[in-house]
């Protein structure tokens, strides 16, 4: 809009202006000579409110067959005005005036935009500045001046309007503003500072760009470097029309310099409140001034504007100035996974409290079709785009359900009931999961565990459904309850009088449950000694008991609780029994034994392998460690292993035979304690001739070395081509032909 200087508009002519029900604006001086087309009779004319009483407002003289009356010496209302013989009505009404800038401040070189408001449009809007003349204010309006005025007039201005003052020119101090209309009472003033240029780097986190799912919260990120506020705005240009979605103040907190802004994308374009559209801030605050509701402001539903776009332009300003634009974008959701867990009361008491829902699978383990009566069940899903509205699913179209499958003819269906009253939800992990306890007296019972997410082309009228989705998704799993179970392994065990004795068991409870195994003897040699078992993911279980000091071939009673799921056994009792004694020699310590097979001595070329073999030789409990083999000083094998009781592995190495002479090698196994198992070595003997085989064992090596040396030996002893056991045969078989003959 440009700005410029001028003379104020002459009158209309007086036979231009008849009254005749005319509407002014306060402040407008109309000079008229006609009344409902009737010339003005008389020396006055009089104008009276039109209250009822007839109260006269004003007179006016009547000069050359003309009258000038001044509105703003009236005021607003509705007024009679008559001549003596003609009379009319006419309504003054307030224009009203309000400039506000949008900042208090600007920095020096950056521009400052001001709205102007208004009951009128099309009127002539004057400006005048403290301190500031009319070329140098017309000049930071980018208007030309005029030399007859003494304020800055800009034409033709409408109703909702804004100009534009840019501080370039202007020095670092306070300015007064005043504002009027040309031709009317209406007046407004407002002030703003020209600040100094400021050094801060403001700007959007994440290389501009906010992205987040639909239905989900998008963060912006806005990195404040020294300033302590700035303004966010968020736009859409449909049209080439901007629209601002919301807009609002980004203040920092004294001790950071980056403020994290969750906005929640299912509240966006609904005019939210602060606390529907922002979630829980990081590193300052955000004060909402402004949201959209796109069904009022545009004419439009949520779920149209996103049909139309799927990302907004952002923008960071401060005191005028603009100091960085970037991208609020929204990528569609989805549903991967509904998986079902079994975990302890423990563990439930650990995870719901806050909302580490990975720690379910490793406190748990998949139900894999069965639970137990007393566990705490966990339906987790995986998934995006509905953590903002994750309290109220059902109203959008998505439901997480657990259904009786087998209630039997006229049975009732049994319920299962959340605990902790609703969702954990982990939207950074794309996790959200309920909690049920199992209770008693389900066993066999069958149970279908859903989750849909439904489109609006699956429901009917009036259904809820998805506003996100556009194919119905649909998952589900199923279980069936058992009675808790608990046994041991063994009907009696043998143990050591050592500490560290494993009683083992096995329960189908689950994973992270403590078993308490009790030992107990009587008479004479009488001791009670517990232990605590926990429950892995196989159901298996290990509780170690000290029996130090205990007397030989004492027998005792075993017995393994856990006390918690009592009320949901048969007998009202989770619990096992079994025997014990105090044996010898058992409960060995496990450890890598090592045990090999090798040549004492072989012949040049002629094959060697060194065979080790590591054992664990306890009757229970699992070795693990290192073994090293090293041949002829270098290391050839290095490697860990981990044996369970009574269990070998077995290694081999080669022996490099291509010349005579001696060999050493060496095997040691360490624990995993760092202390060596146990350790071996020796020699193996490379000699030039194979002993006790002669020149035959020597002629059948190697194609390379020929016959002709193979008949070579140290102490040139024995026939050539026959040996002892050659010699021998030749003999048996002379006897036997001589033996035939005689039959």
């Amino acid at each position: 809009m440009g700005a410029a200087f001028a003379a104020p508009a002459a009158a209309d002519s007086p036979d231009d202006v008849n009254l005749n029900g005319n509407s002014f604006w306060e402040g407008e001086e109309v000079t008229f000579n006609a009344i409902e087309g009737s010339s003005l009779s008389g020396d006055k004319v009089i104008v009276t409110a039109d209250n009822g009483d007839g109260s006269v407002v004003k007179e006016l003289p009547v000069n050359n067959g003309n009258a000038t009356l001044d509105t703003g010496a009236i005021g607003t209302g509705t007024f009679e005005v008559a001549d003596g013989s003609n009379t009319t009505s006419i309504t003054v009404s307030d224009q009203d005036l309000t400039l506000e800038p949008e900042f208090d401040s600007v920095s020096q070189g950056d521009s400052l935009e001001i709205s102007v408001d208004s009951a009128r449009t099309g009127y002539n809007l004057t400006l005048t500045a403290d301190g500031l003349s009319t070329s140098d204010l017309a000049n930071a309006l980018g208007a030309e001046a005029s030399d007859e005025d003494d304020y800055v007039l800009i034409q033709d201005v409408s109703s909702t309007d804004s100009i534009t003052i840019d501080s370039s020119s202007l020095n670092q101090e306070e300015y007064n503003v005043s504002a009027g209309v040309e031709d009317t009472d209406a007046e407004d003033s407002f002030s703003f500072e020209v600040t100094e240029q400021s050094d801060t780097n403001i700007e959007f986190g994440n290389d501009g760009t906010a992205t987040g799912v639909l239905g989900d919260h998008n963060t912006i990120t806005v990195n404040t470097d020294d300033a302590s506020s700035v303004n966010l705005s968020v736009t859409w240009t449909p049209d080439n029309e901007e629209i601002t979605i919301f807009n609002g103040t980004v203040t920092a907190n004294s001790n950071s310099d980056q403020v994290k802004i969750p906005v929640n994308t299912h509240e966006l374009l609904k005019g939210a409140t602060q606390d529907e559209l922002i979630g829980e801030e990081s590193g300052g605050s955000f004060a909402l001034d402004y949201a959209m509701n796109a069904s009022a402001d545009y004419d439009s539903s949520p779920a149209e504007v996103w049909s139309m776009t799927s990302s907004f332009d952002m923008e960071l300003t401060q005191g005028g100035s603009n100091e960085d634009r970037g991208l609020f974008r929204v990528t569609d959701r989805s549903t991967e996974s509904l998986s079902t867990y079994a975990i302890s009361q423990d563990a439930y008491d650990e995870i719901s409290g806050g909302n580490n829902i990975a720690a379910v699978a490793e406190h748990g383990t998949a139900t894999d079709g069965t639970i137990a009566e007393g566990d705490v069940l966990v339906t987790v899903v995986e998934g995006t785009g509905f953590f903002g509205y994750a309290e109220n699913l059902s109203e959008n179209g998505v439901e997480l359900g657990i259904t009786h499958t087998n209630p039997g003819f006229g049975g009732d269906e049994v319920t299962l009931d959340q605990l902790n009253n609703g969702l954990v939800t982990n939207e950074s992990a794309g996790q959200m999961a309920a909690f049920y306890q199992i209770p008693e007296d389900n066993e066999s019972n069958e149970f279908n565990v859903t989750f849909d997410v439904y489109s609006e082309d699956d429901v009917d009228e009036g259904e809820a459904f998805n506003p996100y989705t556009d194919t119905t998704e649909s998952f589900s799993e199923s279980f069936t309850v058992e009675e808790p179970t608990l046994s041991f392994d063994s009907d009696k065990y043998e143990v050591a009088p050592e500490e560290g004795q494993e009683i083992t068991g096995t329960t189908n409870i689950a994973p992270g449950n403590e078993i308490r195994v009790e030992a107990g003897a009587y008479g004479d040699n009488g001791f009670v000694e517990d232990g605590t078992g926990v429950v892995q993911d196989d159901g298996s279980w290990a509780a170690a008991i000290d029996f130090s000091g205990e007397v030989q071939d004492t027998e005792f009673d075993l017995e393994a609780t856990n006390r918690a799921y009592d009320d949901y056994a048969d007998d009202g009792k989770l619990v096992d029994e079994a025997e014990g004694v105090i044996g010898e020699d058992v409960g060995a310590t496990p450890s890598l034994s090592i045990s090999t097979d090798v040549p004492s001595e072989v012949a040049v070329d002629e094959d060697a392998t060194l065979t080790v073999t590591v054992e664990n030789k306890a009757d229970s409990g699992t070795a693990a460690g290192n073994i090293s083999i090293t041949v002829d000083g270098e290391e050839v094998t290095s490697e860990e292993l981990e044996l369970e009781a009574g269990g070998s592995q077995e290694f081999t190495a080669d022996f490099d035979t291509s010349s005579a002479g001696d060999i050493e090698y060496s095997v040691t196994t360490t624990g995993d304690d760092g202390d060596q198992d146990d350790s071996t070595s020796g020699t193996l003997t490379v000699a030039e001739e194979d002993p006790g085989t002669g020149d035959e064992s020597e002629g059948s090596g190697d194609d390379d070395e020929g016959d002709d040396e193979g008949g070579d030996s140290d102490d040139g002893e024995g026939s050539p081509g026959f040996g002892v056991a050659v010699a021998l045969v030749a003999l048996l078989s002379a006897a036997m032909l001589a033996l035939r003959r005689q039959d």
